[in-house]
């Protein structure tokens, strides 16, 4: 981990052997949760959406809503990551780290 921590702080650049899933990255790319320079790895568009576009559907829906609206974004997000076909393949009840998200860098 040294080592990765000194090649993303330097000015340098690095070239680091790896094996990428290019799948996962695509998915991630279609949700926003891809890193810009991964994008030009695999060729895909990065979707950034607009910053305040949770907060003003928030801002609209009822309070006694709003923790359901946020989990049915973080359960998509999952899902598309994950490569599941469907949000509710996603289990709310288990650790992100269990669920398989194990980035070293985000």
């Amino acid at each position: 981990l040294t080592l990765l921590d000194t090649a993303l702080h330097s000015d340098r650049a690095v070239v680091a052997p790896m094996l990428l899933d290019s799948a996962a990255l695509r998915a991630q790319a279609r949700v926003g949760a891809l890193q810009p320079f991964l994008s030009e790895v695999i060729g895909a568009t990065v979707n950034r959406r607009p910053g305040g576009a949770l907060a003003q559907q928030l801002a609209g829906a009822p309070e006694g809503d709003r923790a359901e609206i946020v989990l049915a974004l973080v359960r998509s997000a999952v899902a598309d990551v994950l490569g599941y076909e469907s949000s509710a393949a996603v289990d709310v009840g288990r650790a992100f780290k269990e669920a398989g998200f194990d980035s070293l860098a985000a």
